[in-house]
């Protein structure tokens, strides 16, 4: 998950133009608590869903099959500076 969120924002976005400091985490149990220092913080389950904090409150639940599609929104909405 972390190297297909990785690609993705290289791939999608010019990251000069992008403010985030990005955590994607694999435990949903600790990453609540490791989401806190991050703007933008992924927490994988192993049910196949993905919760998402923004600069460390908890945002949403998504399926691991729209968490790019989030995720690229999320970022184009809140960390994008042009």
């Amino acid at each position: 998950l972390v190297k297909k969120v990785e690609k993705f924002i290289f791939t999608n976005f010019d990251i000069r133009h992008l403010s985030l400091k990005l955590a994607v985490m694999g435990c949903s149990v600790n990453g609540r608590g490791e989401a806190k220092d991050a703007d933008l913080a992924i927490c994988a389950s192993m049910n196949g869903t993905c919760d998402i904090y923004i600069k460390g409150k908890f945002f949403r639940t998504c399926s691991k099959e729209t968490l790019l599609h989030t995720v690229k929104k999320i970022i184009r909405e809140n960390f994008l500076t042009l």
